[in-house]
């Protein structure tokens, strides 16, 4: 489904385990201390900051991981009262991805 663009693939992992183990492709990187800020941003200012356009409080194809999914869960609930009801977590991490 990624490959396919059908899901907006949200990594919140930092910079630095970015390029210690590598970058999934097809994920946009938004670390889970900018999230509730990114989630606020326009989608004119989101575009600018992160190359992609600000998915939709009614899309059902977001999905965040991090390294273990333990970041990722909290990114969830924090845009969950922003209207992102929909937005999931990768159960487990993303490290599999990079296989």
């Amino acid at each position: 489904m990624l490959k396919e663009g059908n899901v907006t693939l949200i990594d919140v992992r930092e910079s630095e385990e970015l390029n210690r183990f590598g970058r999934v492709d097809g994920a946009v990187n938004i670390p889970l201390a900018e999230v509730r800020e990114a989630f606020y941003m326009s989608p004119q200012e989101f575009l600018k900051k992160y190359k992609v356009q600000k998915p939709a409080k009614e899309d059902r194809r977001l999905v965040f991981c991090c390294r273990s999914g333990r970041r990722s869960l909290i990114a969830v609930q924090r845009i969950g009262p922003l209207g992102y009801k929909w937005a999931l977590n990768l159960k487990g991490g993303c490290l599999d991805l990079l296989k």
